[in-house]
Order: structure tokens, then sequence, then C-alpha cells
């Protein structure tokens, strides 16, 4: 583990938790009410979701080359550590927000129509429905129960993306290693711009042998997406931009 890192992962985690705080007990919208220029970011939960799976990929690559010598089996681990590190926790909330639900305790229809929770408002699964939401929880297949789950489901995925991305760069030259990036990178922005970050993470790792500079890059790449999530109109593919 990365202390560093772990640290900006639990500043970007509790950016999230105050997103959401805001949103349910202000009457703005963080999006449109609450959109100050460059500022947002600081209470903008999707740009710490961006920042945060940048980061988990940052310690995947990290785990990985910790491991060369027995890469393949430690790809397996990964994967599976990854499900059930976000299973047993994640599980256990999904289950408890199904009973609370169930009891009535978390009914406000106009939040719930205000931020489109559906939980809010009476939206509830059923018993048949709920082992499905719990074991596919890493998955981001709970957000019926627990509206946010959605972001887990890019929290593991990227893990996948950190192995493809190894075993196309890894041994490779430094030319042959950007244009590869270059190509994933456009693949992710053109489909889902949060697996970009993974590339972006992946790139700093490849290329982290400049020495102090690599940590400076990982910052500076913060604050590029801080402040380019403002010339990008907002868009629901892209959700942070």
């Amino acid at each position: 583990r990365l202390l560093w890192v772990d640290s900006m992962k639990g500043i970007c985690a509790i950016i999230v938790l105050c997103s959401h705080i805001f949103v349910t007990l202000s009457t703005y919208d963080v999006y449109d009410g609450a959109r100050t220029p460059i500022l947002h970011n600081i209470w903008d939960g999707n740009f710490a979701v961006h920042i945060f799976i940048l980061l988990s990929a940052l310690l995947t690559c990290y785990g990985i080359d910790r491991h060369r010598e027995n890469v393949v089996a430690y790809y397996k681990q990964i994967v599976l550590k990854r499900y059930f590190r976000l299973l047993l926790p994640v599980g256990v909330i999904v289950l408890l927000m199904f009973l609370f639900q169930k009891i009535g305790l978390f009914y406000a229809e106009e939040y719930g129509q205000k931020t489109n929770n559906g939980w809010l408002i009476g939206q509830y699964i059923s018993f048949k429905e709920l082992p499905g939401s719990i074991f596919a929880a890493p998955l981001g297949k709970c957000y019926k129960v627990l509206n946010v789950g959605w972001m887990l489901g890019y929290v593991f995925f990227s893990t996948f993306w950190v192995i493809i991305l190894d075993l196309l760069c890894f041994g490779r030259s430094a030319k042959s290693r950007i244009v590869l990036l270059i190509i994933c990178g456009f693949i992710c922005l053109r489909t889902d711009f949060y697996y970009f970050n993974v590339v972006v993470a992946y790139t700093l790792y490849s290329f982290r042998d400049m020495g102090k500079i690599s940590r400076w890059l990982i910052g500076l790449s913060c604050i590029v997406v801080f402040v380019a999530s403002d010339f990008v109109k907002y868009t629901d593919m892209w959700s942070m931009l």
C-alpha cells in the first residue's frame, strides 16, 4: 500500500459524501445552482470519483509491478481480491439499506424526485432481487438499493483495464507504449470517460522512472482534470464533463 495514495482516496471519498449530503439537504443542484466555475470541483462528487479511480488504478499498477515473477497468477488474485473486498462491506450496507427501506425509514418524496433516487420515493426491490443486488454489488448493480453503488462497477472493472494495459505495454519500448496508450485512451474517450482515468494512471506509472517528477505529474494530472471539467459541456456519457 502507498499511504499518500490512500490518504488522497480518503479525501475523495469525503468529497463524494459531502456532495450527496449537500444535494439532499440544500435547495441547490450540484451541477446547476451550485456549479461555480472551477471551484465547484471542491464539492463535486463526480470529479472526486474520477480521481479515486485514477488513484485506485495506480495502486493496482504498483501491486502488479511487485509481483512480476508470477504476474499471471497475480492478475487472477487481484480480480478476486477486489471483488471480495468490495462485496463484504457493500453487501452488508445493501442488506441494511434494503431493510431500512422496507420499514420506510428513508422515504422522502421531495428529495427523491429532486435527486432522482427511486429508493427515496418507495421504488424498492423485492426479496427475490436482494441476493442478486448483494452479489452483483461489486459490479455496480446494486443501485436500485444503494443509488451510489454504480461507481463500484468502475472501481472493479478498472482492474481489468489495468491488466489489459499491462499485457499490451509491459516490456515494450517507450514509443510503442505511447502509441498503445494513445489508442486505448481514445477508445475510452469514445466509450466511457471514467476508464480514461485508468489509462492516465497506467501512463504515469509506466513512466515513473523519471524520479520525483512522477509524483508531480500525478498532481498536475489532477489539476488539469480539475480545471478542464469546466471547459467541456456536461453530458450523460461523460458524467464529469
